[in-house]
């Protein structure tokens, strides 16, 4: 069982995440048809944490945020078969990814919003120093702050 809390109490009890995701997952992730993202390795304490999405393909920007509801780990054929049609990603590209991983997860996401004026790649190096991380990285409460007045 998942213990439930608002979502104001979430982003006030963990370090935020900043996490890359290619720009279709994204679409996708904004349209429903990708209700979980797919990693080879996660973050600690994922449940409840209070996640902003890189878009690390065409649109190089802060485009969308939202919260960790739950986290499915597994073999990678048992989450494919548990949860394939909630992926967004075709079974040969899944089996690609994967390819040599034994555990895979699969991250539900909730309360995901989309930015009406996404952060540039620019203004995120160069108003508020950060990098795009390769996977995910942890955002500092200064850093989170900022990117929320700006949201």
């Amino acid at each position: 069982m998942i213990h439930q809390e608002n979502s104001i109490e979430r982003l006030n009890r963990r370090h935020p995440v900043l996490i890359s995701i290619r720009t279709q997952f994204v679409r996708k992730i904004m349209d429903g048809s990708k209700t979980f993202e797919l990693r080879k390795k996660i973050f600690p304490t994922p449940v409840g944490r209070s996640v902003i999405f890189y878009s690390s393909g065409e649109d190089k920007a802060i485009t969308a945020r939202g919260v960790v509801a739950s986290v499915v780990e597994g073999t990678p054929a048992a989450i494919w078969i548990r949860l394939s049609g909630q992926l967004g990603i075709s079974r040969a590209d899944f089996t690609e990814y994967f390819k040599g991983s034994d555990v895979a997860y699969a991250i539900e996401l909730e309360h995901v919003l989309a930015l009406e004026n996404p952060i540039s790649l620019n203004e995120m190096r160069q108003d508020h120093g950060l990098e795009p991380p390769q996977s995910w990285r942890y955002l500092d409460r200064d850093s989170h702050a900022k990117l929320l007045e700006r949201l």
